[in-house]
């Protein structure tokens, strides 16, 4: 199945796209794409397709509210089959901190925390 959507991917490049997917595909990108570029440009087309019809002003605020929900969704559920399932199939955007949480088996924190206390308050 991988093999087959790889094979569809790479069919429909165009130019150098090839290159890029391959690269990005085999883990050896060298365009500077970090995991936060991802995550943002997640949130980017996820409010893009959205509200394509806003005006600048109010689009590029609903880009930052929307690349922040991103960003804390991933901190504490660092899944991309989650987080985009959630984006696009569950409600987009505005779901995402109701269906995107710590799923045990991932011994870290989202975020620093000073105590046990700041830790139960902010998991519930």
């Amino acid at each position: 199945r991988k093999r087959r959507i790889i094979k569809s991917l790479l069919v429909s490049c165009q130019s150098h796209e090839s290159r890029y997917l391959v690269r990005s595909l085999i883990g050896k990108l060298r365009i500077g794409l970090a995991e936060q570029s991802m995550v943002v440009a997640l949130a980017h087309s996820c409010i893009r397709s959205q509200y394509s019809n806003l005006k600048e002003t109010t689009l590029k605020e609903r880009l930052d509210n929307g690349t922040l929900a991103v960003k804390d969704a991933f901190c504490q559920c660092s899944f991309y089959d989650i987080l985009v399932d959630v984006l696009i199939n569950k409600g987009g955007i505005e779901k995402l901190k109701h269906l995107c949480k710590a799923t045990p088996g991932i011994p870290m924190l989202a975020h620093p925390s000073k105590g046990i206390d700041e830790i139960l308050k902010r998991c519930g």
